[in-house]
Parts: C-alpha cells; sequence; structure tokens
C-alpha cells in the first residue's frame, strides 16, 4: 500500500477530530455561559482548550489511521468528527477523575484571598 493515502487519512482525521473538538467546546462554553453569573475569565482557562483541541486531534488522527484504506466519504467524515468530540471528552473525563477535586468554596475562597488573581482571571 502506497503511503500517501495514508498521511492524507491521519492529516484529515487530525483536523476533523481538532474540529469535532471545536464543536464540543463550543456547546460547552454556551452551557456554562447560561448557567453562571460570573465573567467568562473566572471559568474559561486557555490551558484546558488548548489541551483539550490537541486531545480531539489526536483522537481524530487515530480514527484515521484505523480507517485508512476505507473510503473517504461522508461516513467517514462524520466517524472522525464524533471521534473528536466523543473521544477528547472520554479521555478528559478519565483524567478529571485522577485530578485533584475542590470544591466551589474552596476555589472561591482562594481567590479571594489573592487579589492579583483575581484581577487577573476577571480580565482574561
Amino acid at each position: 500500500m502506497d503511503l500517501l493515502p495514508i498521511y492524507w487519512y491521519v492529516f484529515a482525521g487530525f483536523f476533523l477530530g481538532l474540529f469535532g473538538q471545536v464543536i464540543r467546546v463550543i456547546v460547552g462554553i454556551k452551557k456554562q455561559y447560561d448557567s453562571t453569573e460570573i465573567g467568562l475569565g473566572l471559568w474559561f482557562n486557555k490551558t484546558q482548550l488548548l489541551l483539550s483541541l490537541i486531545i480531539g486531534g489526536v483522537a481524530g488522527f487515530l480514527v484515521g489511521l484505523f480507517l485508512s484504506g476505507d473510503p473517504m466519504d461522508k461516513t467517514f467524515y462524520l466517524a472522525v468528527i464524533a471521534a473528536g468530540y466523543a473521544g477528547s471528552d472520554f479521555i478528559e473525563g478519565f483524567l478529571r477523575t485522577k485530578a485533584p477535586k475542590y470544591t466551589t468554596e474552596e476555589l472561591t475562597k482562594a481567590v479571594e484571598q489573592n487579589p492579583e488573581v483575581k484581577e487577573q482571571l476577571i480580565n482574561q
């Protein structure tokens, strides 16, 4: 099998997975923005956004590699976009169970005690 088509599959897979993750991010931001009264800067995390986009791209990359050889049709595109959307959700959910958990009260108290952090979050 020629390697050039495989490159196209993984290239398309990465960017379609990234696109699937962008859809998930937009939905998540809209949902969070509607459910809270605090400003975007207090809960929006640029690092988490970047990591999330990379995870979506990698999920799409893997699915593109797995589906290489299949025709690049509507089914391929939807499968890879869905992998970027759901794959990153699965991976982030798994990582979140391993991360330390803080209550909203603990986080609010920490921000209130440090005015520089509070100002930085508001201005993001």
